[in-house]
């Protein structure tokens, strides 16, 4: 890979998932009591902690062309992790759709509009955003007699209505959610039940989950709530795509959350006919989506399938994931994901369930306080671990085995298929259901995504693939992907490349960055203002007075041989001993080569 332009990237967040040391003063006990379920106001204050100062603004024009569909422009390198909007041709952008989207008519404004009460503007908001759905999809309906590429489309259909209740599945550990407004594909307004991952095709989705409020700061808080369902629900995707309404000054935001934090477009007001082309013109420049990754999913994986390098960049084999061995939870930040796949010589049958087998959420010592401060609470003096919250490095988890598995399922492993029970409506606050309502069940990831990868030859590869086949690897290999920070790209992969099968260190195959269809990388970059201009899209909304440079990030993908298995499946004291040993020699391998380096 390329040398990282780091001296001007953003430090990374305190709250990161990089494990850190432990103190005496936090708990080492590996099994515990399940802590209780994450109350809604925890949940609302560690959104700002996550968030921090990245919190940008950008004007409609540009906010559409993010969402746009785009490709990588010929004359720009490959190579560069972090490829700008600049760097993109926009479809939105075709001279054949410039005069579709500007001869659309314009909406009406909302109609009994009300400052003071919220849930009065529920329905005047739906049918506005409806109006302005049906008017972009008659302009592309015309558009695609004429353009054989808008024949192709993400969403056959969407349609929005007032929501308001629980949703049928949540994250684990937290309360359910319950957005004020839903878009989905098909539904009807009075029995509607929405899931963030649909167990099936006749089950809606939520596409654009849109939140009211008078305030902005609360709207941003509810709103990361949602992206963070939606990254629950399909742990590898760029970016999440929140729709924000402030009916106390009756004007529109998009919310980009995304793997650096959140961009969003000015306000845009709702009683401007100006406005309204400009909320109409965004909608409908994500319904020019035509495939996953217009969407921000991720080419390389489906997550049930991934493709890899074999042999020669240029040549890929398909795997099948069996496990989840671990995923980190997150709007901002490396949100690492360990898959378990098996090379497959036909095209993999869907796997069973891609739950993971641990799952930790980032969030910073202040709320990690609070949160437990609330658990011991429930529990009334019952001790719990911060085991479960801790980031785990790769190592770590490339020991955990199935026998692991199973045998802590027994003890703490049950709660992970429990389903999400409810408490009382008329005294809980947003985002929990009633006690007589059916139970909520825990997000099934990529469950909903039915995309098949492909592979495009990655051009920032570290190490040599050798073929990857069924037989040279009868028990699969162990796929690590995360968006790591600017200023540590590179270094894991260097660490894993150095000490390759050297005592418990997996054996390290290659390391490479995920990439486009159009061989750009898979980064955020272009949903952040550029390298010179960044202070002036800094938004007065952010919650940190920081003035760190923007989070950059792309997704790296670590292939190593080897799964491993569990410390306690020693089966005697000398054996324990020899692997304690052999993974202490790993890390003076691996302190050896943050203090001189590979060379």
């Amino acid at each position: 890979m390329p040398k990282s332009p780091t001296p001007n990237a953003a430090p990374p967040p305190a709250n990161d998932t990089t494990p850190r040391k432990r103190t005496s003063g936090q708990a080492s006990t590996p099994e515990s009591t399940p802590t209780a379920p994450r109350t809604q106001e925890t949940l609302l204050d560690a959104m700002p902690l996550e968030l921090g100062d990245q919190v940008w603004e950008v004007d409609v024009e540009t906010t559409r062309r993010m969402l746009s569909p785009k490709k990588l422009r010929s004359d720009v390198d490959k190579k560069d992790s972090y490829p700008f909007l600049e760097s993109f041709t926009c479809f939105v952008d075709d001279p054949q759709v410039q005069p579709a989207m500007k001869s659309m008519p314009i909406p009406g404004p909302p109609t009994r509009w009300d400052t003071a009460a919220e849930r009065v503007n529920y329905e005047p908001t739906a049918t506005f955003l409806n109006n302005c759905v049906d008017n972009c999809v008659n302009a592309l309906k015309r558009l695609r007699k004429s353009n054989k590429n808008l024949r192709d489309h993400w969403w056959t259909s969407l349609k929005f209505f007032v929501y308001d209740k629980p949703t049928k599945d949540g994250v684990e550990g937290a309360a359910p959610l319950k957005p004020d407004l839903v878009g989905v594909a098909s539904g009807e307004a009075g029995d509607l039940v929405c899931y963030w991952s649909p167990p099936d095709s006749g089950k809606s989705g939520i596409l654009l989950p849109v939140e009211v409020k008078k305030s902005w700061t609360e709207i941003i808080k509810q709103a990361a709530t949602y992206a963070r369902a939606m990254v629950s629900a399909a742990p590898l995707r760029l970016f999440s795509v929140v729709i924000g309404v402030n009916h106390l000054k009756g004007t529109l935001r998009f919310l980009i959350y995304h793997r650096g934090g959140l961009t969003m477009s000015h306000q845009i007001s709702l009683q401007e006919p100006q406005g309204r082309r400009d909320v109409q013109s965004i909608i409908f420049a994500i319904l020019l989506w035509r495939n996953h990754e217009d969407a921000g999913f991720p080419s390389c994986t489906s997550g049930p399938v991934s493709m890899l390098p074999s042999g020669d960049k240029n040549e890929s084999v398909k795997l099948k994931t069996n496990e989840v061995l671990f995923s980190s939870l997150s709007i901002r930040g490396r949100g690492t994901c360990v898959l378990w796949a098996t090379p497959e010589h036909e095209e993999p049958p869907q796997s069973s369930s891609l739950r993971p087998i641990r799952q930790t959420r980032r969030v910073t010592r202040v709320a990690l306080e609070a949160d437990t401060t609330n658990s011991q609470a429930t529990r009334q003096g019952t001790t719990s671990s911060q085991a479960g919250r801790q980031g785990t490095t790769s190592s770590q988890v490339a020991r955990q085995g199935t026998r692991s598995s199973q045998r802590q399922g027994t003890k703490r492993g049950a709660t992970k298929r429990e389903p999400l029970h409810t408490v009382d409506k008329n005294s809980a606050v947003k985002g929990e259901s009633a006690v007589n309502d059916e139970p909520v069940d825990v997000i099934e990831p990529w469950r909903h995504l039915s995309y098949k990868p492909c592979y495009t030859p990655p051009p920032n590869l570290i190490g040599t693939p050798r073929p990857i086949t069924r037989e040279q690897f009868p028990d699969g290999l162990v796929m690590k992907y995360s968006f790591p920070h600017s200023a540590k790209r590179g270094i894991e992969a260097h660490v894993y490349e150095w000490c390759s099968g050297q005592f418990g260190v997996p054996i390290h195959l290659c390391t490479f960055e995920a990439c486009r269809s159009d061989g750009g990388a898979f980064s955020n970059s272009f949903l952040l203002p550029s390298a010179t201009s960044f202070e002036e899209h800094r938004s007065q909304s952010a919650f940190s007075s920081t003035k760190s440079p923007p989070d950059r990030r792309a997704l790296q993908v670590i292939v190593t041989a080897e799964k491993g298995t569990s410390l306690e499946h020693c089966e005697s004291v000398a054996e324990l001993l020899t692997c304690v040993l052999h993974a202490q020699l790993g890390q003076y391998c691996i302190a050896c080569f943050v203090s001189h380096g590979a060379s």
